[in-house]
């Protein structure tokens, strides 16, 4: 078990949803601002793939529910409180190992470690991103485990499939394996998802537009060309081949690009000891009350002020999706 992880967890999350508790009834000071942060932010990650996923979806051709179907099978976590599965933003995948992280800096650290000691088949986020195939569509890990950042790409990746297939279940079946045996089985159990989700869509239409706006109007989008991908990725894959330098990419790990480490420090066989998945129960996680209060910021913004920020979102949408390439910053010509 990775107690020190647990271990922050259970003492945060106790402390901060108890001790709001008692403050509301008895009047007395509530915990510090760190327990706080950390309860509230632990509970608005069970949103945030939801958020992304409605959201790039209102900006795209990718049929409504899809992209939510998918990531609930590919990230998806247990909500013990609301018994159904919800989509995990910091989730890693390696194999037949899944770990389900606390935060982005959790997970971040911990596919660094698995980087150094060298696994190389390492799945990322929401949509779960595979480094291997797909890292240089990222400038950094920070930026792949980013929601919008990695819905965005799999949104791209999956149009790009399209073309190819006759429907985009056929579609999303390719997005998990072009083999027939694991491309069937994969696309009923979308095709199963996708079916409940379309049918709560519009109950849950709202709260989607709520936890959207909150997530990302007052967030910074990183920039990623999705146009450049192909490009960029036959390049990754030239480079393995010919052993070529990978200096230049951005995104170093303690002199080293995380790229390059992913690459050059694999070993022919598992060399490393895997982490122990965190045998965590969670308790109770206080969502209605984040709901509650998300509720009553949304009913304290005028109409005008909505429109203006839902606006100010889409063109960071535009400029996430349509922003310089990687080349350009690769070669210094990004403003």
């Amino acid at each position: 078990m990775n107690w020190n992880v647990t271990t922050r967890w259970v003492i945060g999350r106790t402390l901060g949803v108890a001790a709001m508790a008692v403050a509301a009834c008895l009047m007395v000071p509530a915990p510090g601002h760190a327990e706080e942060n950390l309860a509230s932010d632990f509970a608005a990650s069970w949103d945030s793939c939801a958020a992304a996923t409605y959201a790039v979806e209102r900006e795209t051709d990718v049929p409504k529910s899809l992209l939510t179907a998918i990531s609930i099978a590919e990230s998806g976590r247990y909500d013990a409180m609301n018994k159904i599965s919800v989509a995990w933003p910091w989730t890693i995948t390696s194999g037949s190992e899944q770990w389900y992280l606390d935060n982005k800096a959790e997970a971040v650290a911990h596919v660094k470690s698995m980087i150094r000691d060298g696994t190389r088949n390492i799945d990322v986020g929401c949509m779960q991103i595979n480094l291997y195939f797909h890292g240089d569509a990222f400038t950094s890990l920070e930026q792949a485990f980013d929601p919008l950042s990695n819905v965005s790409y799999a949104a791209s990746y999956l149009t790009r499939l399209r073309k190819n297939t006759d429907d985009w279940l056929s579609a999303a079946g390719n997005y998990h394996s072009a083999t027939p045996e694991y491309h069937s089985k994969y696309r009923s159990k979308i095709a199963k998802i996708w079916s409940k989700e379309r049918r709560s869509y519009t109950a849950n239409a709202q709260k989607n537009y709520d936890r959207a706006g909150l997530l990302f109007v007052s967030g910074e989008v990183p920039p990623i060309d999705q146009m450049r991908t192909t490009e960029l990725n036959a390049a990754f894959k030239k480079r393995l081949l010919t052993g070529g330098d990978t200096a230049t990419l951005p995104g170093a790990i303690e002199g080293s690009t995380w790229q390059e480490a992913y690459l050059n420090q694999a070993g022919e066989s598992n060399n490393y000891a895997l982490l122990a998945q965190a045998n965590r129960v969670r308790k109770a996680v206080d969502r209605k009350r984040l709901l509650e209060k998300m509720a009553l910021e949304q009913e304290n913004i005028s109409p005008d002020k909505r429109a203006d920020d839902l606006d100010k979102w889409r063109k960071r949408y535009a400029e996430a999706v349509n922003g310089p390439s990687m080349l350009q910053v690769l070669s210094g010509g990004m403003e």
